[in-house]
This record gives C-alpha cells, sequence and structure tokens, in this order.
C-alpha cells in the first residue's frame, strides 16, 4: 500500500514560516529604523528593507518552484520531505546566533557585535585556524562599517556607549 502524499513537504512548510516572517519584519522595520530621510531610496531603512524583500522574493520562487514541481512528480523525493537533526540544529544556532547578536548590537556596539558573530559562526562552519578567523572577520567588519557609514550614511553605534549603560 503506498502512503499518501502530505499536503506539503517540511520545505514547504518552512518555506511559508519565512515568508509569514519576512511580512513581519517589513512590517515592524519601517517604526525600528527611521533616520529622518523621506524618500524610499536613501536612509538606512532602505538596506533592511531590501534584504528582506530579496529573501522574500527567493522564498517565494523556491515555493512556486516547488509546487510546480510537485504537481508533476508522482512521488515525494526523501530530500525534499525529511529535515534531519543536523538541518535543525544548524537552524537553531543560527537563529540563536543571531538573536545574541540583535542585543549584542544594542550592548556593545556594532563593530565588537559583529566580529564576535562572525568569529562564532566561521568557527561553527569549521573553520579552526583562529589567528586566520580573526582577521578575516576584523577585515570584512571594518569594510561593512565603512561601507554603511560612508557607502549608506547608516550610523551605527561602533562601539559600546558606557556612559549610557550607566544612566
Amino acid at each position: 500500500m503506498i502512503a499518501p502524499r502530505p499536503i506539503m513537504t517540511n520545505r514547504q512548510v518552512v518555506s511559508v514560516v519565512i515568508v509569514m516572517l519576512c511580512g513581519v519584519a517589513l512590517w515592524i522595520i519601517p517604526a525600528e529604523v527611521d533616520d529622518g530621510q523621506t524618500s524610499f531610496a536613501s536612509g538606512a531603512a532602505l538596506l533592511p528593507d531590501l534584504a528582506v524583500s530579496l529573501i522574500l522574493f527567493f522564498v517565494l520562487l523556491d515555493l512556486v518552484i516547488s509546487f510546480a514541481r510537485r504537481i508533476s512528480m508522482t512521488k515525494v523525493l526523501e530530500a525534499d520531505v525529511v529535515i534531519k537533526r543536523a538541518q535543525i540544529l544548524g537552524l537553531l544556532t543560527v537563529v540563536g546566533a543571531m538573536t545574541v547578536y540583535a542585543i549584542a548590537l544594542l550592548l556593545l556596539g556594532y563593530l565588537v557585535a559583529s566580529g564576535l558573530l562572525l568569529i562564532f559562526l566561521m568557527f561553527c562552519t569549521g573553520g579552526r585556524n583562529i589567528a586566520l578567523i580573526v582577521v578575516i572577520s576584523v577585515m570584512a567588519v571594518a569594510v561593512l562599517y565603512l561601507g554603511m557609514r560612508y557607502g549608506f550614511g547608516i550610523h551605527l553605534p561602533a562601539l559600546p556607549n558606557f556612559t549610557e549603560l550607566k544612566g
């Protein structure tokens, strides 16, 4: 007896969740990131909106392709249905790291928080040369900070502001 196909694969369910999270992010970002600019194509709100919009576009594209492929297939591929423990652990690690990063960004500033995040993620993905990881992290964070500061005009707190933490 052939088991019935599920209505949606796990990959499609995760994609729908990501679409919903992108919708919430696009709803919240304009209220949280306001630098006083009136034009949509300038200011601090452009970068996060653009990033979330790109994520939303590619996830929706993947959903359309997976549903179209599913209609033409007679059986579901195991790789499209099964989400294994390693994939869940990786997802939880990245989501946890991003949550800690969001909190650390407020407390430690962009340079320190982003450097620690990159070091952590590179170590988690198999990097073991600590000196190389630190050099790459410092260079990447510096280039990104300078690009956001002078390229996009986004003013992020670079280092911790200990006077705000006391009061």
